[in-house]
């Protein structure tokens, strides 16, 4: 069973009832790991 089947109803959910607004579903966010001292892109995660 995948992550998005285990968890994402239950998180919807508990937003919503936060008074949250869901535009985007599923909303895709991409993860970048950069290390400013040296100016490095240390990891791009898709």
């Amino acid at each position: 069973m995948s992550a998005k089947d285990t968890f994402h109803d239950i998180v919807k959910h508990a937003l919503i009832k936060d008074h949250w607004i869901i535009t985007a579903d599923p909303l895709y966010i991409r993860l970048v790991i950069y290390q400013p001292e040296t100016e490095e892109l240390i990891q791009w995660i898709p």
